[in-house]
């Protein structure tokens, strides 16, 4: 950040403005109200980082970088597709209450 202009951002700081985005992120994935939108979001932080590794002239990083993230792309991909759906919340056979809770649902 002190790159960018911002001179007292510590690592310490850092830290912890990552881990707040990251729980309101998973918290609003978790509720499904905006699951769209929230996949967009996380979609264009990971490819901002991967452009700065390869702006940087590191691709050895990027690559790195879009491989330990592959689960969640692969995860966001599913999610911007389906998004929160109530068909998919469809219960599973052999449970006690799930059918009366499914057939409330609209």
């Amino acid at each position: 950040m002190q790159n960018l202009g911002v001179a007292p951002y510590t690592d310490r700081l850092f830290v912890l403005s990552a881990g707040s985005v990251e729980a309101v992120l998973g918290l609003l994935l978790i509720l499904g109200s905006t699951t769209r939108l929230v996949v967009l979001v996380v979609s264009g932080f990971m490819l901002t980082s991967n452009l700065t590794f390869l702006l940087q002239g590191q691709p050895e990083e990027a690559l790195l970088e879009i491989t330990g993230h592959l689960p969640i792309i692969c995860t966001a991909l599913i999610l911007l597709v389906f998004g929160s759906q109530a068909r998919l919340r469809q219960p599973a056979p052999g449970i006690p209450g799930a059918a009366s809770a499914a057939e409330q649902s609209p």
